[in-house]
């Protein structure tokens, strides 16, 4: 049963990796213009999992935005 299921969820998993780097490219984007520092979709997908600690300060904690 784990053989059967375990492609679907690596490849959802990838999916939705795909996708959230895809949605902070424009978050990323607006930072770079402030740093000066290049984002590329590796950098990004990088920082997703949490190789580069990274802290927004216009994000509220408590609400997550």
């Amino acid at each position: 049963m784990i053989t059967i299921l375990t492609p679907e969820w690596a490849f959802g998993r990838a999916c939705s990796d795909v996708s959230s780097a895809k949605m902070l490219k424009t978050r990323f984007a607006k930072i770079q213009e402030r740093d000066g520092v290049p984002w590329s979709a590796s950098h990004i997908h990088y920082a997703n999992m949490g190789g580069f600690p990274i802290r927004f300060v216009d994000s509220d904690a408590t609400t997550g935005t």
